[in-house]
């Protein structure tokens, strides 16, 4: 576990003393749980997971990070758009693939 908290903490930016803040446990504890010396209980695994949006597996060493989708994401986005905003991104999509794009001619 020592190895996904500390890639997860660094890629947020955050020292031991922040994560510790977050997950409201002492920094020498935290710092402990980086060096695999303790595990966190459930609920502080939970909050570990939730905060950096992975799964308990993940932090477990159970299973590799998988990559966000951004197409999923931004599906989602526009399913939740009114349909009068989605009609207007359909239009522009119609429209960018009837220009003829310079760098696809052949020479």
């Amino acid at each position: 576990m020592k190895e996904q908290l500390r890639f997860l903490r660094k890629s947020k930016g955050l020292t031991q003393e922040e994560a510790a803040e977050i997950f409201g446990v002492k920094p020498t504890t935290y710092q402990k749980y980086e060096r695999d010396v303790i595990s966190p209980s459930y609920e502080t695994l939970g909050k570990i997971a939730d905060f950096y949006d992975v799964t308990t597996d993940y932090l477990l060493g159970r299973e590799k990070m998988k990559e966000k989708n951004d197409a999923d994401d931004l599906i989602r986005e526009i399913e939740e758009l009114p349909s009068c905003k989605r009609e207007v991104i359909l239009s522009v999509l119609h429209m960018l693939r009837t220009i003829e794009n310079p760098l696809e001619k052949e020479t």
